[in-house]
């Protein structure tokens, strides 16, 4: 730093863009000149106050390449001092991490996208006029749409929890009920399965269920998808 001189490696010279024009930054001035405008205030600032904390300094940023995209850079390394604390040099390495961070925006767009296709999904489950259930293989009812709480007259506390059977199909598991789970206990999906359902208020309701199974967390724990339509 005495001589404001930079040595780089020719590693960095090809990372730069700067085989053909090894003097273009050669100060830490024209070092700075090749970050992208919006980020080197930032690295500045980072940079001197390591210095002046005597701390080992790593940051990342953009990189203006001529007649290339923007690269990504990561940078790290560690400051010397004389006997009396005074600055003498910055050592240190510089990495193209450019595919790195291509990956991980592609990550983070990707998991945007499923974020939003499953807040969409549940904002069609939870508004669509069919009764919409998951249940586990013992029949706890683990979710119900609105127009399942219209259909069976029970509000949603009333059914997260307990045992869709004995809910819907009292009497002791009605004929249908045994039917149903017998379907169920054998990983059979229903298809067009009709069904009478007992409603809260003593009425009963006809549904026509068809049915997924589908995996949980990405276990091997299974949970029932029932989608009836009220066809009484």
């Amino acid at each position: 730093l005495e001589n404001n001189e930079l040595w780089w490696s020719e590693e960095s010279y090809r990372i730069f863009g700067f085989l053909g024009d090894k003097n273009r930054a050669n100060t830490f001035e024209g070092f700075m000149q090749t970050i992208l405008a919006e980020d080197r205030d930032r690295v500045e600032k980072e940079y001197l106050r390591s210095i002046e904390n005597k701390t080992p300094f790593e940051f990342r940023y953009r990189l203006l390449v001529p007649d290339n995209p923007i690269k990504h850079i990561h940078a790290g390394g560690e400051h010397q001092f004389d006997a009396e604390g005074n600055i003498l040099r910055s050592v240190g390495t510089i990495r193209d991490i450019t595919d790195e961070v291509v990956r991980e925006q592609k990550l983070v767009a990707v998991e945007s996208e499923a974020r939003e296709l499953e807040a969409y999904n549940e904002h069609v489950v939870e508004n669509s006029p069919i009764f919409i259930v998951g249940l586990t293989h013992s029949g706890e009812i683990k979710h119900i749409n609105k127009a399942g709480c219209l259909i069976s007259g029970y509000q949603r506390q009333e059914l997260i929890g307990n045992n869709f059977w004995e809910v819907l199909f009292p009497d002791h598991y009605s004929p249908h009920a045994s039917e149903l789970i017998d379907l169920q206990s054998h990983n059979s999906v229903m298809t067009d399965h009709e069904t009478t359902i007992r409603r809260k208020d003593g009425s009963d309701r006809i549904i026509s269920w068809n049915s997924v199974d589908r995996s949980v967390d990405n276990s091997a724990i299974a949970e029932i998808i029932a989608v009836g339509v009220d066809i009484t």
